[in-house]
């Protein structure tokens, strides 16, 4: 069929009519554990391991990087990318336009999971310090990053008018809540470091919004599972891509002569 991409990997999570799978609810409950974990281990244990610089604080602590919430993120967030990228994959072989939509969320996905493992944000916010000193341009990294963020989202709002409503409603609740819990998580650091507010605050904003990005992907690995629907089939499963509005049917005359509704 011309509007399906076959795969031999099992479907073994349940699905709703929305695309929600039994993975989506597990790793929202996997990262309320972790965001919990990382809150409550310093503060009912005292031992330490988990205390200042303790090592099991440090393993457990959104705050820090290169840990297990850290690891986590990487994981959902390059979970999210291949499920958008499965997507433009299975709207490219069903010839429907907007595949380089969901490829371009695919990538920007993937590069805040790269920024989880290997802390991308922080080597290049250092590297245009240095470049502002040279060249006296300001702030080159944030116009760059804003330049970026209105082509993506530029992209996103032309993929939403080619899906389907739940599928556009997920990808928009999806973006809001990666770049609000992005931003609060990120100002929730720089007042914990300055001392601007009670630590108890921030430290509570900071989880939110580290559990918010989560969220944020869950909602946008959704977004890219509801777009396609899992057809069993033999030994393997059938993808079949959905639109906002279907193509039209083909009419029989255009599809060559037929003898007992096989094409001749």
């Amino acid at each position: 069929m011309a509007r399906s991409v076959r795969s031999r990997v099992p479907d073994r999570f349940g699905v709703t009519a929305f695309g929600v799978t039994a993975f989506g609810v597990t790793a929202f409950g996997v990262s309320v554990a972790l965001a919990a974990a990382s809150i409550a281990v310093p503060a009912l244990i005292h031992h330490p391991l988990t205390r200042g610089d303790g090592e099991l604080r440090r393993y457990l602590d959104v705050f820090v990087d290169s840990n297990l919430p850290a690891w986590w993120s990487t994981g959902v967030l390059l979970v999210a990318a291949l499920g958008h990228a499965t997507a433009g994959v299975a709207s490219r072989i069903a010839r429907i336009p907007g595949a380089w939509c969901w490829w371009v969320g695919a990538a920007v996905l993937a590069v805040l999971s790269l920024d989880e493992h290997t802390q991308l944000y922080e080597r290049t916010g250092v590297l245009g310090d240095e470049i502002a000193a040279l060249t006296g341009w300001p702030y080159p990294v944030a116009v760059a990053g804003s330049v970026a963020g209105l082509g993506v989202t530029a992209t996103l709002a032309v993929l939403a008018t080619r899906v389907r409503a739940a599928t556009r409603w997920l990808l928009v609740a999806g973006v809001a809540t990666v770049a609000g819990c992005a931003a609060a998580a990120a100002l929730a650091q720089d007042l914990l470091l300055s001392g601007g507010v009670l630590d108890v605050v921030a430290v509570l904003a900071y989880h939110a919004g580290w559990l918010g990005g989560n969220v944020g992907a869950l909602l946008l690995l959704t977004a890219a599972r509801s777009a396609v629907s899992v057809i069993p089939e033999g030994a393997g499963i059938r993808l079949r891509y959905h639109t906002a509005t279907p193509p039209p049917a083909v009419a029989p005359h255009l599809v060559g002569p037929q003898r007992n509704g096989v094409p001749a």
